[in-house]
């Protein structure tokens, strides 16, 4: 008799407001660009944004999610928002979507060390679920450290 082959899906932990830490695994991919907007008044809005593989973990939990972070740069057409950015969830994949809302002058500061590969570590403080299924986040935070000096070969001899 065939064996019947079932179904499982995996108990994914909830996803709980607190500190969360994140971590880089790979490097961005940072996209300029440019689209003119119909009117009247035709409006021509720059988007500028970067997109990361990382792996983010909520507090209390040794699991890790797989996920994106998408760092936006706020453009003329894009609503003001109150928060520092959103986690989300599609529900279908077991994996977040992390949106962080940064200043141009941030995203500039920025620029120099994705393109370095060297922001490998954040952290983030997710708030309760909205209504929208989205977790506002109501900070976060990043750090580089300086490139580590190249050691002296030894003389040949």
């Amino acid at each position: 008799m065939a064996k019947t082959r079932t179904s499982r899906s995996p108990l994914l932990p909830a996803i709980l407001p607190g500190s969360w830490k994140g971590e880089s695994v790979g490097a961005a991919s940072v996209n300029f660009g440019q689209e003119l907007q119909p009117g009247p008044p035709r409006q021509s809005i720059e988007f500028t944004y970067a997109i990361m593989p990382v792996r983010l973990t909520g507090p209390g939990s040794s699991f890790a999610w797989p996920g994106i972070l998408a760092i936006f740069v706020p453009n003329p057409l894009k609503p003001d928002r109150p928060d520092a950015g959103t986690l989300s969830s599609n529900g279908a994949l077991p994996a977040l979507h992390l949106t962080l809302d940064v200043t141009r002058v941030q995203f500039s500061d920025m620029l120099p060390f994705l393109d370095a590969e060297r922001l490998k570590e954040f952290h983030f403080t997710v708030e309760d679920r909205r209504d929208d299924g989205h977790w506002p986040l109501r900070s976060w935070g990043m750090g580089t450290r300086a490139p580590e000096a190249p050691q002296d070969s030894p003389p040949n001899g």
